[in-house]
């Protein structure tokens, strides 16, 4: 419709959460990744199909292991989630080379996007018959799973490459792909998602850029950026997508400077402009400005009708909303402070805004970012791409996910009440059409009423006053009270009508408690509600049509500790609520918590003659509200939960009905009360994460439904029996934390170091060197090296006694000459026209680094042979966004000259062609890394291992060129009963380069002077979950051991050294940010409890 995807015949509001499986390479975790995503309140999930990931060579593709697509969209139809499938070919995602295939990229004669230069492009058929052969590949998948050709399958939307703006695409570059999607079957809806409100692909009209209108309009959102995210050139101005104009570009463009971080080693740059630290600074808490958020939302609804098209004939669908942000190499600022940054309501307010501007599908990006382990992120990422999410990349579900899932809820379960299908109206339309609406004492906090059916509609609540705010909301002569945090949001509904297998007899006219949550449970309604400090008031009216002075309103209520009542109310009966009803439109007082009883009880009449009954509840409880004229039928059933409590609710709705099921035998749950709680309905069971710190309550899980829970251990809590009959199916668990210790809990038992020592010229390392043309061969995209490691070496002959190297790399190059550590650099811009330009251009002439080789020549006389190494590290190929060229910006050595020039000079490459691994994302570059195979690296001579007893490792450039440590590790599998994720640590005050390897799982880059990322996740999924067993009950019995390896070397020539070390995430329990014990941080810890449910 316009304003809704309807499915089944019922219009559903689809918040959907990204989800990239090459970044959760231990695909053991999807499903419990994905369960999560479902449980933080989302209904579909949209997948980028990694091109490159599938295809390490030309001509294969891989589906299966953790490639398997088919076991990946099975999974979402087990678990209930719709799927939108986007292909690409491009898929950007700060992966490696935007999701192209480093086969395809490596071709030069293929313009890859059709791009000749940035901005200008040139019709490429070989490029789109290359993505035709991978549409085939995907296309075959997809369709299987389509809603349309199965009801049992998951795809509901099909997505056409990305971010593609129209004004400079060719007409077929997107329709040639729809075209073959639906030949190859594809027939759900096809869109194509702009990257800004551009109306790309949106009108039928005929034009020379026009062959494909998609059936949807998808677009980005990100509006709102931590500050000095821009180039940090302090001296540069920022034009459009480029940095241009300023000092240090201007130099750069003459070949000077450009070494350092955005070119900070040239001396007059460093002293003029970035005096301090004030290049880096961290954002500040709750920073974002609600002035942008409200410029770039409140009109949004008006700027989709003025692109006209599908985007205002048909659902927007916003294919991309903020979640938090991505961060970049060489900030000192990390996701925790970007987390600090975006606050805990940033995307809960965000959901409101835009449902209030009728948008009823989101795609958040991107709930859990995963890791881009080895190389397979871009060269902006690092290795954690956390993104602040709801879920952090070692599997907590923060406060700002909790948060956004009460809005995610309350729309999904509202969509068949009208949420789905609004209209806004104006404050003056209450008089002219003699319809009242809902006003708030403070103006500015009520951002837009929306009508759907009959009166029933949504006031949509949100608080950017700059503090805690106090208000009353007043409808037709009612008021009730409200309370929003800074910042918070809410979306109140009102004149909501009340059915029960009978009838509509009542209607919710407003209430006062945060709605979480709604359905149809046995026979009637149940609300979900959140409580506050103070009475909270639900006002209530018999419809019309079975308006009648005779009836009887009866309330039966209960406390969790088994109090409660019975209460009657008859027309006429007006208790101590009735004066408030007619109050002014001001704030009220926020009343104290009475010490009576916890549910009151009353009726009043308004002007309009028309009878109503307000309830009033001070504690959390359940109530049901009984009509006499039905036989003391029940028309609704309201839970109200503690804030506490309601940040722990999740509630299984039916992707159908968005709704409880009306069967009396329906076996899915509402479950609250303890940390965090996963639904799977495929498996009907329940997955547990709960805080075993004694210092904690006894955690009691609260299950609502028809089924009988069972969990081996425990056995079910004794529910107050008023409580149970007035919400049959409820079923306690309490859980007594057991008298341990924690660390025993996630205690990591590690071997001693042994080490090894390798150089360049030893037959030992095995490096296969390959005599290059340095003229013509020097690239290492023509070798099929990515990201990570590339090694040069040049032997040469001199007679001088004076030798200086002049060298150009991207981005961090160690130097090495007759064995000896010579020095390192890094060449690395945030800007888009500079040298070692993260994006966009980068000016290869400049970032030239000088290095004195006199005092590490050989002294042998005339013509002694020297040898030269160079070592780079490449963060990765550029993404090829928008209109940039630059998928192929060099990397590697872009230039070295040796002055004076040597009689003869013979050049030689080396590193891992990523063409040759069956996952070409999961290596260093070293010729010699520890392999899936071989994660100890035991190839390695077994006599040259050295045990260090020492903490530390420590690297001695005397003693060879690189060091390589090796260890073995023991721990509890996170599989298993003890949910205790690992992190990897570095600690250093020297300049080190560290790389990590578990199990043969490359997880962590690690240099400690660009930085930031100290702490790297150990992926669950890669530890080995087959336990060692012993005699005598030894420690360390009952944990499997697991393989850890690390390369490790300098940046001058002298002693270094850097702490390694195995941990748990030490965390605030509530964001999930990082924090030291002193600081108050505790381990993230939890008890793996599975409860299964049984008819």
């Amino acid at each position: 419709s316009r304003r809704a995807i309807w499915i089944d015949g019922k219009p559903i509001f689809l918040v959907s959460g990204e989800f990239q499986y090459w970044r959760v390479p231990d695909h053991s975790r999807w499903r419990s990744i994905l369960a999560q995503y479902r449980a933080a309140g989302m209904n579909c999930v949209r997948f980028y199909f990694h091109w490159g990931y599938h295809s390490p060579q030309e001509g294969t593709y891989i589906f299966e292991g953790n490639r398997d697509m088919d076991y990946l969209l099975t999974l979402c139809e087990e678990l209930g989630l719709f799927v939108v499938a986007a292909p690409g070919p491009y898929i950007c995602a700060e992966t490696q080379g935007g999701g192209f295939p480093t086969w395809l990229v490596a071709k030069p004669e293929v313009r890859i996007r059709h791009l000749y230069f940035h901005a200008i492009k040139r019709w490429d058929e070989k490029f789109m018959q290359h993505c035709l052969e991978w549409w085939k590949r995907i296309c075959e998948i997809i369709a299987r799973h389509e809603i349309v050709a199965d009801r049992r399958g998951c795809v509901i939307a099909f997505q056409v490459e990305n971010e593609l703006w129209q004004k400079f695409a060719f007409a077929d570059e997107v329709g040639r792909l729809a075209q073959s999607a639906r030949e190859l079957g594809i027939r759900t809806p096809i869109y194509h998602n702009d990257e800004m409100a551009h109306g790309s692909w949106t009108s039928e009209a005929s034009d020379k850029n026009q062959s494909f209108c998609g059936d949807l309009y998808g677009v980005d959102l990100y509006f709102t950026f931590p500050p000095r995210d821009g180039s940090q050139d302090q001296s540069a101005i920022v034009i459009a997508a480029f940095t241009c104009g300023g000092l240090s570009t201007c130099l750069e463009c003459f070949g000077i400077g450009g070494t350092g971080v955005n070119g900070r080693d040239l001396p007059c740059l460093n002293s003029c402009y970035h005096k301090g630290e004030a290049l880096h600074l961290k954002p500040e808490p709750l920073g974002w400005k609600p002035q942008n958020f409200s410029r770039s939302l409140d009109r949004y609804e008006k700027r989709m009708m003025q692109i006209g098209g599908t985007a205002a004939s048909r659902p927007i669908f916003v294919a991309e909303a903020q979640v938090g942000w991505i961060n970049q190499w060489a900030r000192t600022r990390g996701y925790d402070d970007f987390y600090r940054f975006f606050g805990d309501h940033f995307c809960a307010t965000l959901t409101t805004t835009l449902a209030s501007q009728g948008v009823t599908a989101i795609n958040f990006y991107i709930p859990y970012g995963g890791t881009s382990y080895g190389t397979s992120g871009d060269s902006e990422v690092y290795t954690s791409y956390d993104y602040s999410g709801f879920i952090r990349e070692y599997g907590k579900l923060s406060k700002r996910g909790r948060r956004t899932r009460f809005l995610l809820l309350f729309c999904r379960s509202f969509a068949t009440l009208g949420v789905a299908e609004t209209e806004a109206v104006e404050p003056s339309r209450s008089t002219k059409s003699g319809k009242a609406y809902v006003e708030c004492s403070i103006p500015d906090i009520l951002i837009k009423t929306r009508i759907s059916t009959g009166d029933s509609g949504f006031a949509y609540l949100r608080n950017f006053t700059g503090a805690d705010a106090h208000f009353s909301l007043a409808l037709d002569g009612a008021v009730v009270s409200g309370h929003l945090t800074n910042r918070d949001s809410v979306i109140v509904p009102f004149n909501i009508p009340l059915r029960n297998s009978k009838s509509t007899g009542f209607v919710m006219n407003i209430c006062s408690p945060r709605v979480i949550s709604r359905g149809t449970y046995l026979d009637c309604e149940i609300w979900i509600c959140s409580m506050e400090e103070g009475r909270q008031r639900f006002i209530l009216s018999p419809t019309l049509a079975s308006s009648d002075p005779t009836w009887t309103v009866s309330v039966a209520w209960a406390n969790f500790d088994g109090a409660g009542g019975i209460l009657e109310a008859h027309p006429g009966d007006e208790g101590e609520v009735a004066p408030l009803l007619s109050a002014p439109l001001e704030e009220l007082p926020r009343r104290p918590t009475p010490s009576g009883p916890s549910v009151s009880l009353s009726a009043f009449s308004r002007d309009n003659g028309i009878v109503g009954i307000a309830i009033e509840v001070s504690e959390p409880c359940v109530f049901t509200l009984y009509d006499s004229r039905e036989g003391e039928s029940a028309f609704v059933r309201v839970l109200c939960l503690s804030e506490a409590d309601s940040e722990t609710f999740t509630m299984e709705l039916d992707s159908s009905t968005e709704s409880y099921s009306k069967s009396t035998n329906h076996a899915l749950w509402a479950a609250w009360g303890v940390d965090e709680i996963v639904l799977d309905r495929a498996r009907k069971e329940i997955r547990v994460l709960r805080n075993p710190f004694p210092s904690m309550k006894p955690n009691t899980l609260w299950m609502l439904g028809s089924s009988s829970p069972t969990l081996k251990g425990h056995s079910l809590s004794e529910v107050p029996s008023r409580l149970k009959e007035i919400l049959p199916g409820l079923h306690a668990i309490s859980f007594e934390n057991p008298n341990v210790e924690i660390e025993s809990l996630s205690r990591v038992m590690r071997s001693k170091w042994e080490y090894q020592y390798l150089s360049w010229d030893m037959e030992l390392a095995g490096i296969p060197w390959k005599a290059i043309d340095y003229r013509k061969e020097r690239n290492p995209l023509d070798h099929h090296f990515t990201g990570g490691h590339i090694l040069y070496r040049c032997k040469f002959v001199s007679s001088r006694n004076r030798m200086a190297l002049v060298v150009n790399t991207r981005h961090v190059a160690a130097i090495f000459c007759n064995g000896r550590l010579v020095g390192s650099h890094i060449c690395y811009s945030h800007g888009s026209v500079s040298a070692g330009a993260m994006h966009a251009f980068d000016i290869r002439w400049a970032g030239k680094k000088y290095y004195d080789l006199t005092s590490f020549l050989k002294r042998g006389g005339n013509d002694t042979e020297q040898e030269l190494v160079i070592l780079v590290f490449s963060f990765g190929l550029s993404r090829q966004p928008f209109l940039l060229n630059d998928v192929r910006n060099r990397r590697g050595l872009l230039s070295a000259k040796l002055r004076p020039r040597p009689k003869q000079a013979e050049w030689h490459i080396a590193g891992k062609a990523v063409s040759s691994l069956n996952n070409p994302f999961n290596t260093s570059g070293l010729p010699t890394e520890p392999t899936l195979e071989d994660p100890s690296r035991s190839h390695m001579n077994v006599s040259g291992w050295t045990v260090d007893d020492h903490v530390q490792l420590t690297y001695s450039p005397e003693k060879g060129n690189i060091v390589w440590y090796r260890s073995q590790f023991k721990a509890n599998a996170s599989s298993g009963k003890v949910y205790a994720p690992l992190r990897l640590s570095f600690r250093t005050a020297d300049k080190v380069h560290a790389f990590g390897w578990v199990n043969g799982w490359m997880i962590a880059s690690y240099i400690s002077y660009v930085g930031p990322q100290e702490d790297f996740f150990i992926m669950p999924g890669i530890l080995a979950q087959e336990p060692t067993h012993g005699d005598g009950g030894k420690e360390g019995e009952g944990m499997a051991m697991n393989d850890l390896v690390i390369v490790f070397y300098g940046s001058s020539n002298q002693v270094c050294s850097v702490q390694v070390s195995i941990d748990t995430w030490i965390i605030d329990n509530e964001s999930g940010n990082c924090l030291t014990e002193q600081q108050g941080g505790k381990p993230f810890v939890r008890f793996n409890e599975t409860i299964s449910l049984s008819a």
